[in-house]
């Protein structure tokens, strides 16, 4: 019994880890011109965007790269504002 319990907070303890890697909170957000974009539509706008722009979601956004000039480019032309977001 112990055993099971010390394997099970082990686990916890390990993906608890794994989810603090995140250096911070999101910082800024996408925010739509138009009221009429719903949530789907701005998820396929992102994703298009990302694609077109060639961002690799595993690396992360570098603000000063040339991929995201493009991704902000291509998201400013679907009607959405980067904006500051504060918790």
């Amino acid at each position: 019994m112990i055993k099971g319990i010390s394997a099970i907070g082990t686990v916890v303890l390990l993906l608890s880890a794994g989810c603090a890697t995140n250096d911070s909170a999101p910082t800024h957000r996408w925010a739509a011109t138009s009221a009429a974009v719903d949530e789907v539509q701005y998820h396929n706008d992102q994703a298009r965007c990302q694609t077109e722009a060639g961002l690799d979601n595993e690396r992360g956004l570098d603000a000063n790269s040339a991929e995201f000039s493009r991704y902000k480019q291509c998201m400013n032309q679907r009607g959405y504002v980067l904006t500051a977001y504060n918790q």
